[in-house]
């Protein structure tokens, strides 16, 4: 490319075509060919429109000729020699272009004027050429809203710091227009100590300036980064705010979300408040411990419970950790919920939140969201009874610990025989007229079916719409929990509140072994239509392949082989 732009400058070319050639060379910085053109006579202040003419690129100079809206392709883009010289941080070639009288305030269409290239590159011998001939001002703010200090802050360049600090550059300006990103917030937000000791050492700096598009303090970027260095500075200034509000959080809670313990520590010790609550994606709003229980960070909760954080606090949801800690924790979830126990949670709590679809916890007690997890309840739900919690305590959606367990059928059989063994009863029935024993018939969860009726449960009882669990099971052709209701004294003739039995449920939905089955403990033939069921002929499909076949009066013999009882 080198040899091709010298054999070129020595031609006999016109000015755009020599235009173009100081383009290039001071894009990549060819200083020899630079000279020629400049020492040839060729002006240095002039644009070079860059654009796209179906499938080539070229330079306005090369086509001067041709109207800019002819032109086909992406909008045109228009640079001077010395703004790509400022951006390739080509020292020589950007001063000898500002002696031959480049302008130095020239902007591009991003706004963007040599300076602030070379503050971008931190290139501090072009910063100091540009300085000297550049317009006095304390700000220059870009197109997008940045000023020169902003850009040496985000690139941690302390030397240019320095020199712009010297000039008289404004420490803490922030354009309005732009959501007054300032040099400070910079420099914390990309972890550039040594920049923030030196804007820390400036009075005109404030330390908690909310700015930036999230609206946040320098202090909560350190938090959130988990900056302990940069955090401790801010926090040893005289005028630091260790609690200023950011648009959602507190640095406290951003040191708490992101698991920074050595943060929280020390933000604590500054007098920052534990108690407030702030927004969160999963909730309208949660303390700091709750937070924390959600993570599932038991250090982080000892930290706050050893400071003064009550484990009782209720958030304007009515969240309690205990009650996220239950039903959000993580591997951990056993470790935190004795930490809070041991710190005096209430194992009796009740969640305020109320019946909102999208929580799992809502207003559900303690034990009743540890009951009717899948992984890891059977150690929680233990832990929550030999702490005091009530096995027959009430959900606001008006159900007991051991319905909430049943609905999660076969995987909670553990923690239903734990509740049982600790006196839940096992007739509860829920406002809505729910029982445990009608959801594990429903559900098909036989083994628990089997535990239920061991812990008492009746096996007469009706289900919230009035219909025997037995004609539930019948209805649904579930042959072996039909056959374990009868063994556990069920009344095959006791009759729904529609008047129907489970005898007539089984033939209305032609379930052939199931009626057989239900005959036979009635003492019926086989073969007879009962009085009270529809006509009609019964299907050949049996639904309940593992059920019982039954054979004459034989029907209590089968039923102990079956059950091995």
């Amino acid at each position: 490319m080198r040899q091709v732009l010298e054999r070129l400058v020595d031609t006999d070319l016109g000015d755009g075509i020599k235009q173009a050639l100081l383009y290039c060379a001071c894009r990549w910085g060819h200083e020899g060919i630079m000279e020629k053109l400049l020492d040839g006579g060729l002006g240095a202040n002039f644009e070079i429109r860059l654009g796209r003419v179906e499938s080539y690129r070229f330079t306005a100079g090369l086509c001067s000729d041709v109207e800019p809206s002819s032109w086909r392709g992406p909008p045109s883009y228009w640079r001077t020699p010395l703004l790509y010289a400022a951006e390739g941080g080509y020292e020589h070639i950007v001063g000898r272009l500002l002696k031959a009288g480049a302008e130095a305030n020239l902007e591009d269409n991003d706004g963007l004027t040599p300076l602030s290239y070379a503050f971008k590159g931190g290139y501090e011998a072009v910063v100091r050429l540009l300085l000297d001939v550049h317009k006095s001002s304390g700000s220059l703010y870009d197109l997008k809203g940045k000023t020169p200090l902003t850009y040496a802050a985000k690139r941690g360049n302390v030397g240019i710091m320095k020199l712009l600090l010297e000039r008289g550059f404004d420490p803490d300006s922030g354009d309005p227009e732009f959501d007054d990103k300032t040099p400070l917030e910079s420099a914390v937000k990309n972890g550039h100590g040594e920049v923030v000791k030196l804007l820390l050492g400036d009075s005109r700096v404030n330390r908690n300036k909310v700015s930036g598009p999230e609206k946040r303090t320098p202090l909560s970027y350190a938090a959130e980064k988990g900056y302990t260095k940069i955090l401790e500075m801010l926090l040893d200034s005289d005028t630091i705010d260790p609690e200023p509000r950011s648009k959602r959080q507190s640095a406290l809670f951003w040191a708490v979300g992101n698991g920074h313990g050595k943060i929280v520590k020390a933000l604590l010790a500054s007098g920052a408040d534990y108690s407030t609550t702030s927004t969160h994606r999963f909730f309208e709003d949660i303390t700091v411990l709750s937070l924390a229980a959600l993570n599932g960070d038991v250090p982080v909760a000892k930290l706050l419970l050893e400071n003064g954080a009550d484990p009782n606090i209720q958030s304007k949801n009515g969240d309690t950790a205990l009650s996220i800690a239950v039903d959000w924790g993580s591997e951990e979830q056993h470790t935190l919920v004795k930490l809070l126990l041991d710190s005096g949670a209430d194992p009796n709590s009740v969640s305020d939140r109320g019946a909102d679809p999208n929580y799992a916890s809502c207003g559900k007690t303690a034990l009743a969201s540890a009951a009717s997890r899948i992984n890891g309840a059977e150690a929680v739900v233990k832990l929550l009874l030999d702490r005091g919690a009530d096995p027959n305590s009430v959900s606001k959606d008006g159900r007991a610990a051991l319905v909430s367990a049943v609905s999660t059928a076969s995987e909670a059989e553990p923690v239903i025989k734990l509740l049982l063994d600790r006196g839940a009863d096992p007739n509860y029935v829920s406002e809505d007229g729910t029982t445990a024993l009608e959801l594990a018939v429903t559900t098909r969860a036989e083994s628990v079916v089997k535990l239920l009726l061991d812990g008492g449960a009746n096996p007469n009882s009706v289900s919230s719409d009035g219909i025997t669990v037995l004609a539930l099971a019948g209805s649904r052709g579930f042959d072996s929990i039909v056959g374990l209701l009868l063994y556990r004294n069920a009344d095959p003739e006791a009759k729904s509140g529609d008047g129907s039995t489970a005898l007539s449920r089984a033939i209305q939905f032609r379930h052939k072994s199931t009626a057989n089955l239900l005959r036979a403990a009635m003492q019926l033939d086989l073969e007879s239509e009962d009085s009270d069921t529809e006509s009609g002929t019964e299907s050949d499909t049996e639904s309940d392949s593992y059920g019982p076949e039954i054979r004459g009066s034989n029907f209590e013999v089968e039923w102990l082989d079956i059950f091995d009882i």
